[in-house]
């Protein structure tokens, strides 16, 4: 009969639908995500690539990686996109991250081809997020004098502090001048090609930049199933180290007393509620004249642009905020257990005056902060313990 030939279809349609949320569900997260920046030298490209990089597991790719190549460095970086595209392994990065300027179309042609190479068979196809890093002074969608002046004092901040453009090269600002007076904004058949545009305003810190692409990763459901690999102060401080260590740079030690230094390993936001885990626990200084003094000379001369933290601190524990322990401890890559554990000693260890040694101090154009040892018997989740001493 006609009624039960509309069942029978309805029942055929309601199988294929359900059969494609269980795909769904199998494939959410494994596709593979491709971040493209683009913007001034000095924009914060690397830093924030390198953080996100370091938050979601993914592969950054740049060009000033493979300078001892000469002319062959662009073959060598769109050699090495291919390569991870096409990774078939176990090893495959979620997200392949190209740090470039990437100003002209022609750039942008170049890595957008490599990011055609042959994916994984099995696989849905990746999706591709295009970063501008720009001024949100200057014309909608461009680059201007808004941008150049500040990109210029980053350089300027940075000294030599830089493996292909410092503040003393003799080229500087005709680089630049001629980045924004060349520059070539995405005409839409290219916007076309990629499945997200966000605008970064490059005024931003990173942290603050890096938390806004993370959430957009996250609406879009881009994000790997595991979720992040880091908290992403963490990630961002790691960025720092990993270019301090390319400058070659290094720094001896400052020691901190008791009478200078007060720890406190709790910290709760007024009127939070008591179900909720705390943003997180640090230690905290205080607001002494000498305390505040130490921490000056620490960062010693900070460019215009910096603002210094109100409540200085070193993070030993990241809660978020969340609901649940096993929330939090997720989002930091550990097991329940080990993120309860932690949590019950800094709990205990509320109110203690520590010591903490500062190991080496870390600048860039986006942030300053401070590598910390501390005692043997407070607990720390970050791989590096820090303290921000002045972002962007």
């Amino acid at each position: 009969s006609r009624w039960r030939r509309r069942h029978a279809a309805s029942g055929k349609f309601a199988a294929v639908r359900c059969a494609a949320r269980r795909l769904r569900r199998w494939t959410r997260g494994r596709r593979q995500v491709h971040v493209v920046a683009m913007g001034l030298m000095g924009s914060g490209k690397s830093t924030l690539l390198r953080a996100l990089a370091a938050a979601v597991g993914g592969r950054w790719v740049n060009q000033d990686e493979f300078w001892s190549e000469g002319r062959l460095a662009k073959a060598k970086l769109l050699e090495s996109i291919r390569a991870h595209v096409s990774d078939v392994s176990a090893a495959r990065p979620p997200c392949v991250l190209v740090d470039k300027i990437n100003t002209l179309r022609s750039h942008r042609a170049e890595i957008l081809d490599a990011l055609q190479a042959d994916g994984v068979d099995g696989e849905p196809p990746p999706v591709r997020l295009l970063l501008r890093f720009l001024h949100f002074a200057d014309p909608p969608g461009r680059l201007g004098p808004a941008a150049l002046a500040v990109c210029r004092s980053r350089i300027a901040a940075r000294g030599p502090r830089h493996r292909s453009l410092t503040a003393g090269h003799p080229q500087l600002d005709a680089i630049l001048h001629r980045a924004v007076a060349e520059f070539q904004a995405p005409s839409p058949q290219e916007i076309s090609q990629f499945d997200a545009v966000v605008d970064i305003d490059l005024r931003l810190s990173a942290e603050i930049a890096l938390a806004r692409v993370v959430k957009e990763l996250a609406d879009r459901d881009w994000l790997p199933p595991e979720g992040l690999r880091a908290e992403l102060g963490e990630a961002v401080c790691d960025a720092m180290a990993f270019e301090r260590k390319l400058s070659g740079e290094t720094s001896g030690g400052v020691s901190a007393s008791p009478q200078e230094i007060v720890a406190h390993t709790a910290h709760r936001q007024s009127g939070e509620e008591a179900t909720c885990l705390p943003l997180y626990w640090g230690v905290f200084f205080d607001s002494s004249a000498s305390t505040c003094a130490i921490l000056q000379r620490l960062g010693g001369e900070l460019p215009e642009y910096f603002k210094v933290p109100s409540e200085p601190h070193v993070t030993l524990l990241y809660g978020g905020g969340a609901m649940r322990v096993d929330v939090a401890a997720k989002k930091l890559g550990m097991g329940a257990e080990e993120f309860a554990a932690l949590r019950r000693q800094c709990e205990a260890a509320e109110g203690r005056e520590v010591d903490l040694v500062v190991e080496r101090v870390l600048h860039s154009p986006e942030i300053s902060c401070a590598a910390v040892a501390l005692p043997p018997d407070v607990p720390c989740a970050n791989a590096v313990p820090h303290v921000t001493l002045a972002h962007s």
